[in-house]
């Protein structure tokens, strides 16, 4: 597997991992969120080797950012962006490093949170 991800050589990757079930799935992404390569392992017994493969890639294609979700959307949210992309949909979708759960909703008392709302009024505002 990791001969597909050296493709990306040099270019960094993003692996969106769902972290809430004994069955692991990682997807590895270029930064332009194209799927390059998913990684089925199990928690706990195949977890060492999972991140020995992260390390090799690693020394690959340099930076990994690792993004792990708990309740299983985000990679839901990557399969969804990418379809409707390809749809025509100007679709996107931003990665907030540090944030909680659902931090949206601490508007107005979290910057992040004003900022992101921003985001989604300027992303309406487009449509005008």
């Amino acid at each position: 597997r990791s001969e597909l991800l050296a493709e990306r050589g040099g270019m960094g990757l993003v692996v969106g991992i769902d972290i809430a079930k004994e069955t692991q799935f990682a997807a590895f992404m270029s930064r332009e969120l194209e799927v390059v390569g998913i990684v089925r392992f199990d928690h706990p017994s195949e977890t060492r080797a999972f991140v020995s493969l992260l390390e090799d890639v690693r020394t690959q294609v340099g930076d990994i950012d690792v993004v792990m979700e708990p309740s299983g959307v985000y990679g839901d949210a990557i399969r969804y962006v990418n379809r409707a992309v390809a749809a025509g949909s100007p679709a996107r979708l931003q990665s907030w490093p540090n944030m909680v759960h659902v931090w949206q909703f601490f508007y107005p008392q979290l910057a992040e949170a004003i900022e992101a709302w921003d985001e989604v009024g300027k992303f309406i505002a487009d449509f005008d």
